[in-house]
């Protein structure tokens, strides 16, 4: 089990240290996925912050969503997809716990690891679309108290055609106040890729049942 730090880049004694981590099934990881990276980082530089690194962390098999790949499968997805990139990382400490892990604990774990050893403390942002932000408003999905940790670190967020972060925040008073505080960074993808995990599956699904009709 590991959290990798070789792209890490030093702390900046003078600004905002920020890592960035998406947490999430990449079942398969997509165009989108990886386009998360360089709109956060490139936004949060350009604002005052210094983005030492990024890290992809996908979910432990427990999380039992319909077709998820192994873990293992996962994790070779992400790993190939990000070799090229000085600067994302894949985890793979979350999806080898014995079962399955708030995304809280896992963003203090990361948290943990980046900051050993340090000078300058540096926070763990958390980034995604707009849909897994609104999701922090159906009941029972996540826990007051990983939403206010989660908020209190900083998140990332970027909207998708038809999103309004501001309308969904305001029927959440942890997301209201995260927002008020500046806590939230909404970003904006002017080029729109909707080419999702769930698409991706359902379409190679169609497939295999035609191909068993043939």
């Amino acid at each position: 089990m590991s959290i990798p730090k070789d792209k890490l880049l030093a702390p900046s004694p003078d600004k905002h240290n920020v890592v960035l981590i998406a947490c999430g099934s990449f079942s398969p990881i997509t165009y989108m996925h990886l386009r998360l990276f360089p709109l956060c980082r490139d936004w949060m530089n350009a604002n005052g912050h210094f983005v030492r690194g990024c890290y992809i962390s996908p979910v432990h098999d427990a999380y039992k969503k319909v077709d998820l790949a192994p873990a293992e499968d996962r994790l070779e997805m992400c790993r190939r997809a990000t070799k090229e990139s000085p600067y994302i990382m894949v985890g793979d400490w979350e999806s080898q716990q014995e079962g399955w892990t708030p995304t809280r604990q896992v963003i203090e774990k990361h948290s943990q690891v980046v900051n050993e050893g340090e000078d300058y403390h540096t926070d763990v942002v958390m980034i995604c679309g707009s849909d897994l932000l609104k999701s922090f408003n159906t009941p029972g999905v996540w826990a007051p108290e990983d939403m206010k940790t989660i908020c209190e670190n900083g998140i990332c967020v970027v909207q998708r055609e038809g999103d309004l972060v501001e309308e969904f925040s305001a029927l959440n008073p942890i997301l209201s106040e995260a927002l008020e505080a500046g806590k939230i960074n909404r970003i904006v993808n002017k080029i729109e890729n909707n080419v999702s995990s769930t698409l991706v599956r359902c379409v190679e699904a169609r497939e295999r049942r035609e191909k068993c009709k043939g």
